[in-house]
């Protein structure tokens, strides 16, 4: 995903990117309003769809128009004259739902300095749109859902290292959770289980566990060093990357509980069938 739409979509308010003149292309294309909607856009979850959609670009003010000088000594000359006529000032760019006009509009207020480009403000919020995306999780966090929210909704006001105590949880209770559904078929009891190593609990429930968590063990590891050992800013940079991680493997839980409902409902009404 290209910075600014990684920005616009995942970052929360103040967290600032770096940007530099090999920027400037996408920084153009998010400036060309109606001039160039067809390209600028983002997928973003749409409240009145109820599903995701694309947002194309409706207006923006981000600097428009300029044409680079043609004449290839002046080129890079011309590059740079366009790239510093965006730095330092602030900018707000909206976008319309592709599916219907008359659905919410998305506003977003960024603001560059001479080397970043962060999220100041934004309507409606991220955590409005990220929560609103996340309903569907709920069956398979349920009392964890509340904490998924917690982490989803600091990460919205800039805080790095306390998103990651809940996404740990989260990650340790689904693992919990898992050897209270296979315990029958293990021969260890669960307080030995519960002080096992993490690898240790991942190696023993790999038959069990969803391959979206056994081949991606290390997230807890570094959830773990972010607690513990990781700045604000850096936790806040991997936060949509471990967000991401946890999403996969609770698609993948939901799918496998959505597949079961489906296999006892179809052998239910195989059951059922008389011939003769």
């Amino acid at each position: 995903m290209s910075k600014i739409k990684e920005l616009l979509v995942n970052r929360g308010l103040y967290s600032p990117i770096e940007i530099d003149l090999n920027d400037l292309k996408e920084m153009l294309l998010f400036s060309m309003g109606h001039d160039n909607s067809s390209t600028a856009s983002i997928d973003c979850f749409c409240k009145q769809c109820e599903e995701k959609s694309v947002f194309r670009l409706k207006s923006s003010t981000f600097h428009r128009g300029l044409t680079l000088a043609s004449d290839s000594f002046n080129k890079e000359v011309a590059r740079q004259n366009t790239f510093e006529r965006f730095l330092n000032k602030d900018h707000e760019l909206k976008f319309q739902c592709a599916r219907n006009h008359k659905h919410t509009t998305l506003i977003f207020y960024l603001l560059t300095t001479e080397t970043t480009i962060e999220k100041i403000g934004q309507y409606p919020s991220l955590v409005a749109l990220l929560l609103d995306n996340t309903q569907k999780y709920k069956s398979v966090l349920e009392k964890q859902y509340s904490e998924y929210k917690k982490a989803i909704g600091l990460n919205a006001h800039g805080i790095g290292i306390g998103t990651f105590v809940y996404m740990r949880r989260i990650i340790e209770k689904l693992i919990l959770n898992e050897f209270d559904n296979s315990k029958t078929k293990l021969e260890i009891s669960r307080p030995d289980f519960i002080n096992l190593g993490f690898d240790k609990k991942i190696e023993l429930l790999k038959d069990f566990l969803p391959d979206s968590l056994v081949n991606r063990k290390n997230i807890y590891g570094i959830l773990s060093k972010g607690i513990h050992e990781l700045d604000e800013d850096k936790c806040k940079e991997l936060f949509p990357i471990l967000k991401i991680s946890i999403e996969l493997i609770l698609d993948d839980i939901l799918a496998r509980k959505e597949r079961i409902a489906k296999e006892k409902n179809l052998n239910s009404d195989l059951s059922k069938i008389k011939l003769n």
